[in-house]
């Protein structure tokens, strides 16, 4: 038997195959996924601080998903100019009432381990395009309770998250 002779390539034919796999790459880092650093507690304990997460934005690049209550999502702030990660509480059409410390969605009562609620005003009816967000902080979290513009239209979703790595 013979072997067979091979080359080896040399750098430069095999930058084409590296230039492909760097843009496929950057490709899928900057449309596909993205990377957050959490810098504050809003959203301990699901979230800590300083924690990197991982996030879906494929699909907010392609359309305008509504988010499922409950969904974390990454969003442009309505009032600065950043990006902010929080929990979906209401979405268009409900009804968020805050009363002695409980959440009510549509008049249902939620129960959660998130400590109790407050906000500035009894309640909150979220128009269509909208969502509420809230940080799972409830007593530490600059969310829609305390946003000047507490309804965050749904066009403003960057992602969706998958997993935070807690470093």
């Amino acid at each position: 038997m013979e072997k067979e002779n091979k080359k080896e390539k040399t750098f430069w034919q095999e930058l084409p195959e590296y230039l492909v796999i760097m843009a496929v790459t950057a490709l899928v880092c900057t449309c596909v996924i993205c990377f957050n650093k959490i810098p504050s507690g809003s959203m301990e304990p699901t979230i800590h601080t300083r924690s990197l997460t991982v996030s879906w934005r494929l699909p907010y690049l392609l359309g305008d998903p509504t988010p499922n209550r409950g969904d974390i999502v990454v969003f442009q702030s309505p009032d600065e100019d950043k990006l902010l990660i929080k929990r979906v509480i209401g979405l268009p059409g409900d009804e968020i009432r805050f009363v002695d410390g409980e959440v009510y969605i549509n008049g249902e009562k939620q129960v959660d381990s998130y400590g109790p609620s407050y906000a500035p005003q009894e309640s909150y009816t979220i128009p269509e395009g909208c969502m509420f967000v809230m940080g799972d902080n409830r007593s530490n979290s600059r969310d829609s309770r305390y946003m000047d513009h507490p309804y965050v239209p749904i066009s403003n979703i960057y992602a969706r998250m998958l997993f935070a790595l807690h470093i």
